[in-house]
């Protein structure tokens, strides 16, 4: 199953977090797309937002990492 791994990006244990998860998942036979391991670059925010929509479609289901205080203080 192709997944895509949404979660917050704010501090070090919260990506930690995402990568043992994805590893976790991939381990398990998923293919998961895990948008912090994508390099920005030099890209605009328009051209980043394309690509991780894109990401999305192509796959099968999103997870969503909601834990805190909100959705997303950024």
């Amino acid at each position: 199953m192709k997944i895509y791994l949404a979660g917050p990006l704010f501090t070090a244990a919260e990506l930690a977090f995402n990568k043992n998860l994805a590893t976790s998942l991939s381990e398990a036979g998923h293919d998961v797309f895990l948008p912090q391991e994508q390099s920005s670059g030099e890209r605009k925010a328009l051209s980043i937002l394309r690509s991780l929509l894109e990401a999305i479609e192509l796959c099968d289901v999103v997870i969503a990492n909601m834990d805190g205080p909100d959705p997303d203080s950024g």
